[in-house]
């Protein structure tokens, strides 16, 4: 009786079969990092949606909304005010305002509330990490979202070297001390929402700075962290250095005062590391995605609630 033989996979046969297998993966392999990000920038959405939230909360209980940042005698960041309105009670009752950010206790200082994270930032671990002669900035808690002071007008920014809207400069106002250079939270200034005579639906509360202290500019690559002695950073939720002017960037980041206003570098700049955009909160309420490359004067249009397209003559942002 003739014995059967047993067919066997040819040598190529087999590099066939693992070079399909391989190309499979390649082609898996982003759609499953594009359905992870699609889920990081809901939830990024929806942290900014929160603490929209709490800003209108704040608002309607005192009739005011905070200033981005004391820095007086006390000095305070904006995001503290916030906390009994996104469940951070715990941390707002130990917070003492009679004393400055960095002379609050510990526990405060290196709290970390999740609302205050993008999940699609690369830095979710290093926070807060130096100790200088007059901050302990170890182990701080951190916040990818900051609110926008004001046009930055002195050099360099893009104002500077007229990038940005046409706002007339009155004597006196070279620091952007004017209104129409303001955005909604100004320093050291309340702000009503009637205050916001170009709209609230075009006017920003918070953007997105993502990743500080690491450093991160145009490719979104990590470059290792900015000097451990620079406090002005304000990469901790309750620095008065967290919020930020806007003073935009060179196209690669390297410089301050250039046409980019928008995801080239994250020292106190907007920047997002979602695909092509990034989350911004309005003063109505509302969330919107835009683009990386939105043109610089839209973006001092949306940052201003003062300041409008044809100067101070006519309140409107678009």
């Amino acid at each position: 009786m003739p014995r059967l033989s047993r067919s066997a996979f040819t040598l190529v046969e087999l590099l066939v079969v693992i070079a399909i297998i391989a190309v499979l993966i390649g082609l898996l392999l982003p759609a499953v990092q594009k359905v992870r990000e699609s889920g990081s920038r809901v939830k990024c959405i929806n942290n900014m949606k929160q603490l929209n939230l709490a800003l209108q909360q704040y608002e309607s209980k005192l009739g005011r909304i905070p200033a981005s940042t004391t820095d007086g005698s006390i000095k305070t960041g904006t995001m503290v005010h916030f906390l009994p309105f996104i469940e951070q009670e715990a941390i707002w009752s130990q917070y003492d305002f009679s004393k400055s950010w960095h002379l609050q206790k510990s526990e405060v200082l290196t709290a970390q509330p999740a609302i205050f994270l993008c999940p699609s930032s690369p830095n979710t671990a290093i926070r807060g990490y130096a100790m200088t002669s007059t901050y302990d900035l170890t182990n701080l808690g951190i916040c990818d979202y900051a609110s926008v002071t004001r046009l930055h007008v002195s050099s360099p920014s893009a104002y500077s070297i007229g990038l940005l809207a046409p706002f007339a400069l009155k004597s006196g106002d070279a620091d952007g001390v004017n209104p129409v250079y303001q955005g909604l939270m100004g320093k050291n200034r309340t702000t009503r929402l009637s205050d916001v005579v170009d709209g609230v639906s075009n006017t920003l509360t918070f953007v997105e700075d993502v990743g500080r202290p690491m450093r991160l500019l145009a490719k979104k690559i990590p470059l290792g962290f900015y000097p451990a002695t620079d406090a002005l950073l304000g990469s901790g939720w309750a620095q008065d250095t967290h919020p930020m002017d806007y003073q935009g960037y060179s196209d690669s980041g390297a410089s301050a005062g250039g046409p980019c206003g928008m995801n080239c570098s994250n020292y106190n700049e907007i920047f997002s590391v979602h695909f092509n955009g990034g989350v911004f909160g309005f003063a109505d309420g509302s969330v919107k995605f835009l683009a990386s490359r939105i043109d610089p004067r839209t973006l001092s249009y949306l940052i201003t609630k003062a300041g409008t397209r044809r100067g101070e003559d006519q309140a409107t942002d678009y």
